[in-house]
């Protein structure tokens, strides 16, 4: 019975890793053949896309609340000098709650920011890395701004989630007093490389840890021959 369960025990294991390995392979072939550049996740960059700004607003700025001490404060005067503002204005000055600007405090680049105040909507661009950032700010909020930097709104905070194993980008969604954002996957069959290997350790460690069946012909055959020496 025990040889029997050990048999369909290895059957369906490796049956499982072949079905893990051939999704592997279709992600593979997926990603290679993938031409459309919209769909591609660029990790040094994220965005942030405004709907029913307030009238006036100029830009927008994600203000975030972390460990500011290990991630480091700077002085980012290529963003005030791209949007002409003043080191004593508010949006450059603000620190409330432990919450800070990310354009004028970190090392960031603003590369796009069109805002359509006839629409009411826009859309910015920055350089940097997001995924670190948000591992150490992970409160945030968006401040919707005039052109000389004085704050007309700002959205409900959010908590962005780590992305554990995975290579994401970014994109935040300002809509008036509401804030979301998602992840865009980088690698999304990193995870399934890592149970592969966690379910292949397993198994060769239960297969070490389960007992060899017992040969019971070989028992019954010698307790025959105990017995007849025994009469004899």
């Amino acid at each position: 019975m025990k040889r029997k369960l050990k048999v369909i025990f290895i059957a369906v294991y490796f049956a499982v890793l072949i079905a893990l390995f051939g999704f592997i392979c279709m992600c593979f072939v997926s990603c290679a053949c993938r031409s459309d550049k919209k769909n591609s996740v660029d990790i040094n960059h994220f965005e942030l896309d405004l709907e029913n700004v307030p009238e006036g607003t100029a830009f927008a700025d994600i203000l975030a609340k972390g460990s500011w001490e290990e991630i480091g404060l700077w002085d980012n005067g290529f963003n005030k000098q791209s949007l002409k503002l003043d080191d004593n204005c508010e949006i450059v000055q603000y620190d409330e709650d432990g919450y800070k600007s990310l354009m004028f405090k970190l090392y960031i680049v603003l590369e796009e920011c069109e805002i359509s105040t006839e629409k009411a909507h826009g859309h910015m661009c920055f350089g940097g890395h997001g995924q670190v950032i948000f591992e150490k700010l992970p409160y945030v909020k968006v401040a919707y701004c005039d052109k000389d930097g004085n704050i007309l709104g700002i959205t409900e905070k959010k908590k962005v989630m780590p992305a554990y194993l995975r290579l994401v980008q970014y994109e935040f969604d300002a809509d008036g007093g509401e804030l979301s954002y998602k992840r865009i996957t980088k690698r999304p069959f990193f995870q399934i490389w890592l149970l592969m290997l966690i379910m292949l350790i397993l198994g060769v460690f239960i297969l070490i840890r389960m007992p060899d069946p017992i040969n019971t012909e070989h028992i019954q055959s010698g307790e025959v021959d105990n017995e007849s020496e025994k009469q004899d």
